[in-house]
């Protein structure tokens, strides 16, 4: 998909900035939006049938560059759940307005030990990053390639500034 999210190698954005020691969570409700999604995704196909990456990769180019990456992923789960019929849009923008007028309100919560556990195991796995992939490679260290100039219609992992450049695998 050609949009403005695959930004890698556009003009005009400036640098990327570093932050030294960057926490995973800039606030608070960071954690909770990551939180939400990954129970949510655990009970309800959401994002179905198109994905999560596709809900973020359709935003509007100014929502998507004036929003924050976590703005960005509650953004897409109030669309989804509105879409999926879980709540409406009245619902939530009620709710909305009460905190607003009520800040100091405390916000509903759910005990269940088994299932804060099941999503802890899907956000935390025991297990290696590595995995053997039960196929050979279709290209060796020190092969030279053309990367494919592709335009697709939904995501790639092939940014724009690769398509139709040369290249030699450096690794796998």
């Amino acid at each position: 998909m050609n949009g403005v999210h695959d930004m890698g190698g556009m003009h005009g954005f400036g640098p990327i900035d570093h932050e030294v020691n960057e926490p995973v969570f800039h606030a608070a409700w960071e954690g909770k939006i990551f939180g939400i999604r990954r129970a949510l995704l655990e009970r309800y196909p959401i994002y179905a049938p198109k994905g999560f990456r596709f809900a973020l990769e359709s935003l509007p180019p100014d929502t998507y560059l004036t929003s924050s990456y976590f703005e960005r992923w509650l953004l897409v789960t109030e669309k989804a759940l509105i879409e999926k019929g879980l709540l409406t849009a009245e619902e939530l923008d009620a709710r909305t307005e009460f905190f607003r007028e009520h800040p100091e309100a405390s916000v509903p919560r759910r005990e269940d030990p088994e299932y804060l556990e099941r999503i802890l195991g899907t956000i935390f796995p025991r297990q290696s990053l590595y995995r053997e992939a039960g196929v050979v490679p279709r290209f060796k260290v020190g092969d030279a390639v053309k990367a494919s100039n592709i335009n697709p219609p939904a995501h790639t992992r092939l940014p724009r500034y690769i398509r139709g450049k040369r290249g030699v695998i450096n690794r796998y």
